[in-house]
């Protein structure tokens, strides 16, 4: 068990610890607000309010977190996600999978328009970017051009993780640790991509603090279409 933050960085760190956690860096942040203090570990409160919010689910008791969670999409060069942690636990409909992505006010990436422009036709992106829009939204790249490309993929590997993990329920979670100055058009802009994308799949804009689902995705290409989906944001102000 990872006692402390320090000891979290020497074990899991980012990719970036330079740029990722320092004060006001989101997987810093994040890490950080594990920890009481006294040297015991314990879920942190915004994050424990909102596994609490779906009457489907009822109340979420995690068992276990994997930091700096990575899961393949394919074997190719960038067929992988990561995602700062992935906690397994119990709830009303039995196993869960929660996977957590952590962000200060950066972007979700291009659009999948955007992306399938920049792209070589025939190219791996291209290839994994059209298996996953079908996948999870049922649609082509065309189709879904206005959506942001990585919500696309976080959803595909956050079922992915579920079946990994032997989970019957798959939790996406966007963590955001807002700076006292950030950048307001940004966080405008990452709101209403994903309020797109749950909208894309069937749901309506999310609220912070509020589980929204469940989502059935069409599934394939290893994505499994078993198991439901849902999306959830929170908000940490710094």
């Amino acid at each position: 068990m990872i006692g402390s933050p320090e000891e979290w960085l020497k074990l899991a760190p980012p990719p970036e610890p330079e740029l990722q956690w320092g004060p006001g860096q989101a997987a810093g942040e994040w890490a950080r607000s594990f920890f009481d203090g006294s040297g015991s570990v314990q879920v942190p409160e915004v994050l424990g309010a909102i596994l609490l919010s779906h009457p489907l689910l009822g109340a979420v008791r995690l068992q276990g977190l994997i930091p700096e969670y990575r899961i393949k999409l394919d074997d190719s060069p960038g067929g992988s996600q990561r995602a700062q942690g992935l906690a397994v636990g119990t709830c009303r409909e039995g196993r869960v999978a929660v996977m957590i992505h952590v962000r200060t006010d950066g972007g979700f990436g291009p659009l999948i328009a955007d992306q399938m422009r920049r792209s070589k036709p025939g190219s791996e992106t291209v290839a994994r970017l059209t298996r996953m829009t079908g996948a999870v939204l049922g649609t082509t790249p065309g189709a879904a051009g206005a959506l942001r490309a990585g919500l696309v993929l976080l959803a595909a590997s956050a079922l992915r993780a579920a079946e990994t993990e032997k989970a019957g329920t798959a939790v996406l979670l966007f963590h955001e640790f807002r700076p006292k100055v950030s950048r307001p058009h940004q966080l405008q802009q990452n709101s209403a991509g994903l309020d797109a994308f749950a909208a894309a799949l069937g749901g309506k804009p999310l609220k912070p603090g509020v589980l929204s689902g469940a989502f059935r995705v069409p599934g394939g290409n290893e994505v499994p279409a078993s198991v439901p989906l849902y999306l959830g944001k929170t908000i940490t102000l710094l």
